[in-house]
């Protein structure tokens, strides 16, 4: 009776170190899978930060640092999905660049028929994949060339998972 009790000791010991095992191995899967989480979430935001300190700064888009030219965003713009793809090279895909200027006028959206009567420009238009992205959106300027000012506007910059 003694040595059944001892077996059975060994056996319920056994069980529970192999209990406490699976659960360190299942912990440690998960911590990893979430790593890789947010790991992929951080690569999308700096891809996000780029785009949108790439655009402020590109002479494809810019007059000067970070003054937008309302005549290359036209030009940008008129190139439609093949400039798009050849930026999808650069960046990838699923992204989009918007520039909106602040004003009481109702938002009209920029074409080579418009200009310059015109106050959105979104270029690349993500194609919708339903999943989450990150956006970021600053001030600045755009020199509208035909009435030879400077406009204050907003730059929108977004990249999906």
């Amino acid at each position: 009776m003694k040595s059944q009790a001892g077996l059975m000791e060994y056996l319920l010991m056994t069980f529970f170190i192999v209990v406490v095992i699976v659960a360190i191995v299942l912990f440690l899967g998960w911590w990893s899978v979430m790593e890789m989480n947010l790991e992929q979430k951080k690569i999308i935001d700096e891809r996000a930060f780029f785009l949108l300190k790439y655009s402020g700064n590109s002479p494809y888009f810019t007059r000067e640092g970070w003054v937008l030219d309302d005549a290359k965003l036209n030009a940008v713009k008129a190139l439609g999905e093949n400039f798009c793809e050849k930026l999808r090279g650069v960046f990838g895909s699923g992204w989009f660049l918007e520039v909106r200027i602040l004003d009481e006028n109702p938002e009209v959206d920029c074409t080579y028929t418009n200009y310059p009567d015109c106050n959105h420009w979104v270029l690349c238009e993500p194609k919708s994949s339903g999943k989450e992205g990150y956006i970021y959106t600053i001030p600045v300027n755009v020199y509208r060339n035909v009435f030879r000012r400077y406009d204050i506007a907003i730059l929108t910059s977004g990249v999906y998972a």
